[in-house]
């Protein structure tokens, strides 16, 4: 899947694995088991939160987005491991939940979070993608401070 990933977008396959060192880190401080962390229970929703948060709806421009990319790994271990408490009685796993919660929380905080750019929906493609658009404005950006000077 790793290798699928980084063909794609290599800032995927970096917050991938950022994602699931984070998650495994998170899930062992956490006292599970050993069994859940080697299948990779505990990573399925921060690895997704890593993705999501590391480049495909913000972009990475900045220490602070990367972060925000460790902190919604880690808080979707931890909802995963709440989650996973809660559905135990009834026999049912927590499915995407932990990831949904997070993604939602980010995406709707993105705004006033500093230091972190939202890509509009219509604008998602791949990480680099995002970063190039980023430095292509900021370069036609500069241009137009060099003609026309801002009193």
């Amino acid at each position: 899947m790793l290798v699928g990933i980084a063909i794609c977008s290599p800032i995927g396959a970096a917050s991938t694995l950022l994602g699931t060192t984070v998650s495994t880190l998170t899930a062992i401080a956490l006292g599970a088991s050993p069994a859940e962390v080697y299948y990779g229970l505990w990573g399925f929703s921060a690895v997704l939160s890593a993705i999501a948060v590391g480049g495909m709806f913000f972009v990475l421009d900045s220490f602070s987005a990367l972060l925000y990319t460790v902190f919604a790994s880690y808080f979707s271990a931890v909802i995963h491991g709440a989650v996973k408490s809660f559905m135990a009685p009834f026999g049912l796993p927590g499915f995407t939940f932990p990831f949904n919660c997070v993604a939602w929380v980010f995406c709707l905080a993105g705004g006033s979070m500093a230091n972190i750019r939202p890509v509009p929906i219509s604008d998602l493609a791949t990480p680099e993608e995002h970063i190039n658009r980023v430095r292509l404005e900021r370069y036609i950006t500069s241009l137009f401070k060099n003609i026309m000077p801002i009193k």
